[in-house]
């Protein structure tokens, strides 16, 4: 018994963990423009990614380097859900 629930928890881990990355993307960039009031930053790139309540966008600088980890909405927004600065 204590074998097929360990099996039971193994798949399900495998069942969940691909789930979580099919909906959300990573990327590094640096900030070349912010907005503090739509609460955005637009990477090198030209994308523009919208900031949660959770991240405040005047610890931000213009040209930081930052790893951000991200979901698109179902209106095609791209929404932050992790940001980290690496310079």
């Amino acid at each position: 018994m204590r074998m097929f629930k360990r099996l039971v928890a193994v798949l399900a881990v495998m069942v969940v963990l691909p789930l979580s990355h099919a909906f959300a993307d990573e990327t590094t960039g640096t900030i070349v423009e912010i907005d503090p009031d739509a609460k955005s930053i637009v990477l090198d790139d030209d994308t523009v990614y919208v900031l949660p309540d959770t991240i405040d966008p005047e610890g931000l600088n213009i040209g930081d380097v930052v790893q951000i980890t991200y979901s698109e909405s179902d209106s095609g927004t791209l929404v932050v859900t992790a940001l980290s600065v690496t310079n």
